[in-house]
């Protein structure tokens, strides 16, 4: 689908499953993500068949220049003795900020997921969270805490920093058990998608 944000440009958004979308495509989504959040560690190209279940959400400019992208990573967590499928939010990067593209790529999501009638859930840095707020999800203030998973070694983890938990609830009502049951823990099955 082509959108026009001005005058002057025109934009492609797509949304495809990594198994539609060429490697290398992927692997440039994959370097980008790392080069933003994996400081301090050595990047690791990813395999062929990295992501191949993940939904791509792209936003391109008509030379095909990746402006914006978000992803959308089946998740299966437990919660109260119920094991839910989920859609874990992840990778929202806009390569030029503040020109709309963010918010288009996450206007495409939020229209994704509700298509699909599955809870979304995500976890943002709190200077963050006005941008998500303004692309329609919810926000659960300071519940990343109750988000928890086990390291091989069987060491807990959880993230108790400025992180807020970025929500759709679909129709398996996730999000309104969730914060309906405050001492409740969710075990999710690595660290944030």
């Amino acid at each position: 689908m082509f959108y026009r944000l001005n005058k002057y440009s025109a934009m492609q958004v797509t949304v495809r499953k990594g198994k539609d979308v060429p490697f290398k495509e992927r692997k440039s989504i994959h370097r980008l993500a790392h080069d933003i959040w994996g400081e301090g560690v050595a990047y690791k190209p990813p395999s062929s068949e990295h992501r191949s279940e993940v939904i791509f959400i792209t936003v391109k400019d008509t030379a095909g220049k990746l402006l914006s992208t978000c992803l959308l990573e089946p998740v299966f967590v437990r919660f109260r003795n119920k094991r839910y499928k989920l859609w874990g939010i992840s990778d929202v990067i806009s390569v030029i900020k503040g020109k709309g593209y963010g918010k288009l790529v996450m206007e495409h999501m939020c229209n994704y997921i509700k298509d699909q009638n599955v809870t979304a859930v995500g976890f943002c840095a709190r200077y963050n969270t006005k941008f998500y707020v303004k692309c329609n999800l919810d926000i659960a203030k300071n519940e990343v805490r109750r988000f928890i998973h086990k390291k091989k070694d069987g060491t807990l983890v959880k993230d108790s920093g400025d992180v807020d938990v970025v929500y759709l609830d679909g129709r398996n009502k996730f999000m309104k058990e969730f914060l309906a049951h405050k001492k409740d823990i969710v075990w999710i099955p690595h660290g944030h998608w």
